[in-house]
């Protein structure tokens, strides 16, 4: 198969938001900072689990719209925790993620699938843009029809065609499907990493893809996310992180890298 051809960008790192703080008066007396991200004691959790569960229990198996003819390949749906090595229901911080297998250009499903196929990993941006956006809109299998009643449609042009298993992911939590019942939200690029990473470990555990070479691909803030968030995961790479994550290369379109820069247009006014 044709690998898929790594385009490596590199982006000044933002912050995901800054917070404006107003110094004490002189008469007020000095208080600690408050910690960078609430830190409340997660629910009790009644199944627990560090076992990962079997790819089918996400599996999709019926769309409405869709008749099953229509699109053979296999598609898998739902959350997954950001905790590294926990697979519980009742995790309070979990991504929704929606992901293919790989078919041929076709979309005749692949009799064997090579042990190189990529995984490509999709990010829209926002920030807080749901990726559910690149599955619909742009580069996904599916298309919703304007006939009434309304229906699905199959998009020949689909990345996971390539053919790659492609991954659609709403992160941070808060974005889309993706939540956080204890209001945890980041507020850094190292929390996005840390629960993207986690999320990625258990996603590559669930699905058995710890070996397979990863490719990013994103556009608009995601420009600021994936070169982050691959630059986190070489450094836990180079750290001798058990789980050495085979990052390739990704692919921005319209990367919103540097918004001062790219969207201040005051001296035009």
């Amino acid at each position: 198969m044709t690998p898929l051809i790594p385009l490596l960008l590199l982006a000044s790192s933002l912050p995901l938001a800054l917070a404006k703080r107003v110094p004490p008066s002189s008469d007020t007396p000095a208080t600690p900072d408050p910690p960078s991200r609430p830190q409340p004691q997660p629910p009790a959790r009644s199944l627990s689990s560090s076992t990962p569960p079997s790819p089918d229990s996400y599996l999709v198996t019926s769309l409405p719209g869709l008749a099953p003819s229509a699109f053979p390949t296999p598609h898998f749906a739902g959350h997954i925790s950001v905790t590294p090595g926990s697979f519980s229901a009742s995790d309070p911080d979990r991504f929704f993620s929606w992901f293919f297998h790989p078919s041929a250009p076709s979309g005749a499903p692949l009799s064997e699938i090579p042990a190189d196929t990529p995984l490509l990993i999709w990010l829209n941006g926002g920030p807080a843009c749901s990726s559910m956006d690149g599955l619909w809109l742009e580069n996904g299998p599916f298309r919703l029809s304007g006939a009434e009643p309304p229906s699905i449609a199959v998009n020949e042009h689909s990345w996971h065609r390539a053919p790659a298993y492609a991954l659609y992911v709403d992160q941070p939590v808060g974005t889309g499907l993706s939540f956080t019942t204890h209001a945890k939200y980041p507020r850094s690029d190292a929390e996005v990493n840390e629960d993207f990473y986690g999320f990625l470990l258990n996603f590559l555990k669930i699905h058995s893809l710890e070996a397979a070479p990863v490719f990013f691909a994103g556009e608009s803030h995601a420009g600021h996310y994936i070169p982050s968030m691959i630059a986190d995961i070489r450094r836990r790479n180079a750290a001798g992180a058990e789980v050495q994550i085979d990052v390739r290369g990704a692919a921005i379109g319209n990367g919103w890298f540097d918004p001062r820069s790219q969207y201040d247009v005051s001296g035009f006014a």
